[in-house]
């Protein structure tokens, strides 16, 4: 690749980036679904005590929305 190809397609890359970053939301929401989704493939059942100690610490970091449970049967996954 020579240079004038590399400083074409430098400058077609910040033209999209600067395009695009108008169109990114204000704001994200994350979400924590490791209580939930994280300790379905444990092999072992995780005590409750664990999971309310777990879902305790996370809390701690800031995170606003913690998902904790779902309702699936225990057939599929018994965690």
């Amino acid at each position: 690749m020579d240079s004038l190809s590399l400083c074409q397609g430098t400058s077609y890359f910040l033209k999209f980036s600067l395009s695009a970053a108008g169109t990114f939301p204000k704001h994200v929401k994350i979400v924590e679904v490791g209580p939930r989704d994280g300790l379905q493939n444990e092999k072992n059942i995780v005590p409750t005590q664990v999971k309310i100690d777990l879902i305790d610490m996370l809390s701690e970091t800031g995170l606003s929305v913690i998902e904790a449970t779902s309702f699936v049967s225990p057939k599929w996954v018994p965690q």
